[in-house]
């Protein structure tokens, strides 16, 4: 299977800053594809007409893409939906972020039995005979480090049950897909999680956008690690790789 993975380079926040010609930029990568499986960051898209334009111009039917639409009227924790393409048909689940950070969820065992029942009825995208699992972003701290064991990575509950049912679900999956938004910090303790995550024949897939903010040129930004596939445990590293200055992207090539 061929994965294809794309970022972004953003200026500022997408609330303060529209992604201006993203569209464009986005249908164009869409449909000149030849992947089986493309992957974008958060804040894919801000303007909700443009999810029915892209369905419109949609050339190409035999990638599966998953992306995210940024809701400007929503909080910002309810503002981040997931979608996937598959077939040429829009797959929507109501698919929302529901948290962002290790304090949201730390022990709050009624939140996190909310959060699973989410991932249970919401996330679970099927995929032609594969499931995909949906971890929106910082929704990747629902699991955390044990810092004095070596950085050992644990659920964020101790409760046996939750830790079962969020267990059930990544069983249940065949992906794990984690669109990320600007780069997430602590990348040795990140890199513990994705490798626990695909203990068991799974592939962890997770991109996410750079900021216009340090002086640095696109071409800088674009070269920074931004992407992480790993499978089964061990990172993969691209086969072919697209850096446009002009259009902001840079699009890597996974195979799986």
């Amino acid at each position: 299977m061929i994965v294809q993975v794309v970022s972004f380079v953003i200026e500022g926040h997408v609330l303060d800053f529209p992604l201006k010609g993203r569209f464009r930029i986005v249908s164009d990568i869409v449909n000149d594809s030849k992947a089986d499986l493309l992957v974008f960051p958060g804040w894919t898209l801000d303007k909700k007409n443009d999810i029915q334009k892209l369905l419109a111009q949609l050339e190409n039917k035999k990638t599966t893409v998953f992306f995210e639409w940024y809701d400007r009227k929503r909080d910002e924790l309810d503002a981040h939906n997931g979608y996937v393409l598959h077939k040429g048909r829009l797959i929507d689940q109501n698919v929302r972020q529901i948290f962002s950070s290790a304090k949201c969820v730390e022990k709050k065992d009624d939140f996190i039995d909310y959060y699973l029942g989410e991932l249970e009825s919401k996330r679970l995208l099927k995929i032609g005979a594969r499931k995909a699992l949906w971890l929106s972003c910082g929704e990747i701290n629902i699991l955390k480090n044990k810092q004095a064991e070596g950085n050992k990575v644990v659920f964020r509950s101790t409760s046996k049950v939750l830790t079962q049912r969020f267990n059930a679900s990544l069983k249940k999956s065949d992906f794990i897909i984690n669109p990320i938004h600007t780069p997430m910090g602590n990348q040795g303790k990140l890199s513990k999680r994705r490798v626990h995550l695909t203990r068991k024949d799974k592939v962890y897939i997770s991109t996410c956008n750079v900021e216009v903010k340090d002086g640095r040129t696109i071409s800088q930004l674009l070269k920074r690690k931004l992407q992480y596939v790993v499978k089964i445990q061990k990172e993969i590293t691209p086969f072919g790789s697209i850096l446009s200055e002009k259009n902001g992207f840079v699009s890597n090539l996974y195979e799986i």
